[in-house]
């Protein structure tokens, strides 16, 4: 337990160091580290961290489960950007292992904030296919990048990628 805590704290120190906490946390829930563990409570999410040569590049999560489906949001620190796409893929083969009839998951869902365009792209370079537009679907919160000084409501662009669309693109 005290190595799970431990091993938290440094992806929190991490973003704190990095300045992604506003960006990451855009509505504002999360803004210190025990809020940040609350989310990240082994009963309600999967976390993993990215490393790479030992060094922590960044994590992604999945909450919000609903049968065979769950929200993915993924965060990569400074030094990792740019191995955004390939720490993805690896993630997203993990997650939807296409080549397991058991996986856990056969659905992944993204829901990001329309003015967040480095996301978006990610999103689309990983195979996700937009579903909608959700008018009005969140706030950035006030000193969020994008954000002002008030907050801001802005529009929520829904992603989906499926464990068979994942296999289609991964073996064509």
């Amino acid at each position: 337990m005290r190595t799970a805590v431990a091993a938290l704290q440094g992806l929190w120190t991490r973003l704190v160091a990095d300045d992604l906490v506003r960006v990451v946390f855009h509505d504002g829930g999360v803004t210190d580290f025990g809020a940040f563990a609350r989310l990240l409570a082994p009963e309600r999410a999967w976390l993993y961290r990215v490393d790479a040569h030992a060094v922590p590049q960044g994590f992604f999560w999945c909450n919000g489960f609903s049968g065979r489906a769950a929200q993915v949001h993924f965060c990569f620190f400074r030094n990792g950007m740019s191995a955004a796409r390939a720490a993805g893929d690896i993630a997203l083969t993990f997650l939807l292992a296409p080549q397991c009839a058991n996986a856990p998951l056969d659905t992944l869902l993204g829901v990001t904030p329309a003015p967040y365009r480095h996301a978006l792209r990610l999103a689309a370079d990983l195979g996700f296919s937009r579903l909608g537009v959700v008018p009005a679907g969140t706030r950035l919160a006030p000193g969020t990048p994008g954000g002002g000084e008030a907050g801001r409501v802005v529009d929520v662009v829904l992603t989906v990628l499926t464990r068979d669309a994942f296999r289609t693109m991964t073996t064509s």
